[in-house]
């Protein structure tokens, strides 16, 4: 049996989903309303009226549950379950399990994982400028740059056809 899951960070690569969880079922790119995309080093979404969170949903088993608990430290505090409704095309809604940030790191994420959350919005179809957005809310580094232009100088963003956009951009 298949519960509904909701990825939204770096588990909207779908090969990153596929190596993490080779059970799990691709089902449908998502928008979540009322929600954003936020970084705190690794990506968390907080309730923001009137955003939007590009998504993504999964058919995941017991067993990748498990494996997401682990990959996202539930034990250990650094996420924790949490859950948000989806309609279906029906307009049925449907409850999704997803993951909520609640541990004190801080700080903008990095070139190479920013590269996997920019995959999995080109492998959904999701437009850039949510990521784009979080990017450049993040807290400014110690010399004063952003998360967005740190990725930029990595030079991680820049190789990417997929990101062309984005980091015309933010450049």
């Amino acid at each position: 049996m298949f519960r509904l899951y909701l990825a939204y960070g770096s588990n909207l690569s779908t090969a990153r989903m596929a190596h993490r969880c080779p059970a799990a079922v691709p089902i449908r790119a998502v928008t979540l309303r009322d929600w954003r995309l936020r970084f705190e080093t690794v990506a968390t979404m907080e309730p923001a009226p009137g955003d939007h969170l590009p998504a993504a949903l999964y058919g995941v088993t017991a067993a990748c549950e498990k494996v997401l608990d682990r990959i996202e430290g539930v034990d250990e505090g650094r996420y924790r379950r949490h859950w948000v409704d989806i309609p279906d095309d029906a307009g049925a809604t449907h409850r999704v399990l997803t993951y909520v940030k609640v541990d004190a790191r801080r700080g903008p994420p990095r070139g190479p994982y920013v590269q996997h959350l920019a995959a999995g919005y080109h492998d959904w179809g999701h437009d850039l400028s949510a990521l784009l957005a979080a990017l450049q809310r993040c807290r400014p580094t110690s010399d004063g740059s952003t998360a967005a232009a740190g990725a930029m100088q990595d030079g991680v963003l820049a190789r990417s056809n997929m990101t062309a956009d984005l980091a015309r951009t933010v450049g």
